[in-house]
């Protein structure tokens, strides 16, 4: 009977300990899901999807990886009277230059091509060619970085 009862005791000590650290545990990842990602967390996606961005304006693919459909006719003897390549997104490379992220905040970041023709320039009138977008790389880098964004205000509050 004595340890039975001892058992039970120290069973009820351990669920207690548990539910107590449960409790704590629940208690810091809400804390941390109100206030979502930090302003850092956000920056440095807006970093990977500038970076991603362009890497596709020179490989000439779309977030999902499709490639571009090449220059209209009329458009690529144009640019190459002008003496531009005929490769696409690659008449004076501004648009690459111009791609940025301008605000990053908590929740959101803003990646723009700072350019005033670049929505023309990426369709030349009428072929539409998007870069701007998350590709399957885009996502787990993303999750990679508000994973570790997550961790760092685990620590800070434990």
């Amino acid at each position: 009977m004595m340890a039975g009862g001892y058992q039970g005791t120290y069973n009820t000590a351990v669920n207690r300990a548990a539910g107590r650290t449960l409790r704590r545990w629940r208690d810091t990842f809400s804390a941390i899901g109100s206030q979502g990602s930090t302003r850092k967390a956000m920056a440095g996606i807006g970093a990977q999807i500038v970076s991603s961005t362009i890497e596709r304006m020179d490989e000439g693919v779309t977030p999902s990886g499709s490639a571009h459909k090449p220059l209209t006719p009329e458009y690529e003897a144009r640019k190459r009277a002008q003496g531009y390549s005929a490769d696409i997104w690659q008449r004076t490379g501004e648009s690459k230059r111009k791609v940025q992220a301008i605000r990053a905040t908590r929740k959101s970041v803003i990646i723009v091509i700072n350019t005033p023709y670049s929505g023309w320039a990426n369709s030349d009138g009428r072929v539409p060619r998007p870069v701007l977008g998350m590709s399957s790389e885009d996502t787990k880098a993303t999750e990679r970085i508000l994973l570790r964004d997550f961790k760092q205000q685990l620590d800070r509050m434990t």
